[in-house]
């Protein structure tokens, strides 16, 4: 996951007229509002300090998104976070601490309303943003534990995740240059295309040793439909500077692509299904009123 997405953010909410490349800068989001969804201030007051340690990740001032040694650290210390407070706002439950982590996650994915300004858009999509990703992080972890040699896969999806997010906030920034709602289209682009990870780890986790059966050629066929869904959204970038750009990922993505399968002999069913989930990114970033994936 590389530092160009928030770099590209500033660049549009400043109305650049050039589409930039990974880059090193940050966004400078202003202060989230915490929504008051309890009762108690205490429960206000522990929740909000989670909602702190989660949103330092998307500043990119104290995480370091490219090292995953700190995205580790981070998830871990906020999973105790989670843990902790919800044990404070209800200490009589006696619900695992997996169901105590998703609880307070949910928690986390209201707490911040979308808003109708830009800034409160982008502020709701950033923690959103965080909220995948902690799920991302934890996923892998837990993948990981099982199936040692998952470490090459996640390799190749960093690689194939960089390509495809360029390319669809290519696609997405070319047809909301100039408008206001260009930088929460281009957040909304990103979590999208972050989401079919969730999705497609939480798929892996569910197999539990389980079989996963797909044939090749079903995952040749969905690879077919995300390079015509890819071919048709290149078509509608209007800008030639974007244009380039957005074709160089689109070029590189097949092989990425390749790379990527070749590190899931084990789990072919959920790549097609991840897959598909893909083209479906691609084509949330190319139409005027696009619809989320639905969430696992």
């Amino acid at each position: 996951m590389k530092k160009f997405i928030f770099g590209l953010i500033v660049l549009v909410v400043m109305a650049s007229l050039v589409l930039s490349l990974p880059g090193e800068k940050d966004m400078d989001y202003a202060e989230p509002q915490i929504k008051n969804s309890f009762k108690m201030v205490s429960d206000i007051h522990s929740l909000r300090n989670v909602a702190e340690m989660i949103w330092e990740l998307g500043t990119g001032n104290s995480v370091d998104i490219d090292d995953r040694n700190a995205l580790n650290r981070w998830q871990e210390q906020c999973e105790q976070a989670m843990i902790q407070c919800y044990d404070s706002i209800h200490p009589n439950d006696s619900i695992s601490d997996y169901q105590k982590v998703n609880s307070v996650l949910d928690d986390l994915g209201s707490i911040i309303p979308e808003g109708i300004t830009t800034i409160e858009m982008m502020n709701h999509s950033m923690m959103v943003y965080c909220v995948l990703m902690y799920k991302a992080v934890a996923y892998s972890k837990k993948v990981l534990q099982r199936d040692s040699t998952f470490k090459n896969e996640m390799k190749a999806w960093d690689e194939l995740y960089v390509l495809l997010s360029n390319f669809c906030i290519g696609v997405i920034y070319s047809e909301w240059y100039g408008d206001s709602c260009c930088g929460p289209m281009i957040e909304a682009v990103r979590n999208n295309v972050l989401e079919v990870r969730v999705k497609d780890l939480h798929r892996i986790i569910q197999l539990e040793g389980g079989s996963d059966p797909a044939t090749d050629q079903m995952v040749t066929f969905k690879r077919n439909e995300l390079n015509q869904a890819m071919e048709r959204a290149l078509k509608t970038v209007d800008k030639a500077d974007v244009y380039k750009s957005t074709k160089k990922s689109k070029v590189a993505i097949p092989a990425a692509l390749e790379k990527w399968y070749l590190t899931r002999a084990k789990y072919k069913g959920c790549t097609a299904v991840t897959i598909d989930d893909m083209k479906d990114a691609v084509n949330y970033s190319c139409l005027d009123s696009p619809k989320t994936i639905s969430p696992e």
